[in-house]
């Protein structure tokens, strides 16, 4: 492989790399969690991609240009420029994908934590008024319905326990 040949290789993955820099600038909104986890699925793609973009760098690119160093071209030293750029460059990506990961896997966890926050609140005042009554019922019939009622709120409170376990859970992290 020649010198030029090579270096439109590395031209190309530069290239490749600095848009990617460039598109993880511009994220998309954050909004609402379904936005949130969008985006964490766009991180997932975009480090498989990066993974393979690094192994072509390390499997062609990079041993192409030893190649080119080892037959003592007048442009070795360029080419280890090039080299270690472009692997600096593949660094610098996998670090700021990563950071950007962390802080919207961060995001998520928030959201989904007010999420649930909401959602038992709504449930808590729509049962709370049932329990907060003082009617006791004027016969036997209502009496029944009153405490069928209450039945029916200690059963759903019971299979809402785990929701507001897993907002304690979601509050400790």
């Amino acid at each position: 492989r020649d010198f030029y040949s090579w270096l439109l290789d590395v031209g190309e993955e530069k290239a490749w790399i600095n848009e990617k820099i460039k598109s993880l600038n511009l994220d998309g909104t954050r909004d609402s969690l379904p936005a949130v986890n969008r985006l964490l699925k766009k991180y997932d793609l975009l480090e498989r991609e990066l993974d393979t973009h690094n192994q072509h760098i390390d499997t062609v690119i990079i041993a192409a240009g030893n190649a080119i160093i080892e037959s003592r071209t007048p442009h070795s030293i360029e080419v280890d420029t090039h080299m270690k750029e472009l692997k600096e460059s593949v660094g610098v990506l996998y670090n700021i994908c990563a950071a950007h990961k962390a802080c919207l896997t961060d995001e998520a966890a928030h959201l989904n934590f007010n999420w649930k926050a909401e959602a038992i609140e709504v449930f808590i005042t729509q049962k709370e008024r049932h329990v907060l009554t003082e009617d006791v019922g004027s016969d036997l019939t209502s009496c029944e319905v009153l405490i069928a009622r209450h039945d029916n709120y200690i059963t759903s409170l019971n299979s809402f326990k785990d929701n507001i376990d897993s907002l304690t859970s979601l509050k400790d992290r």
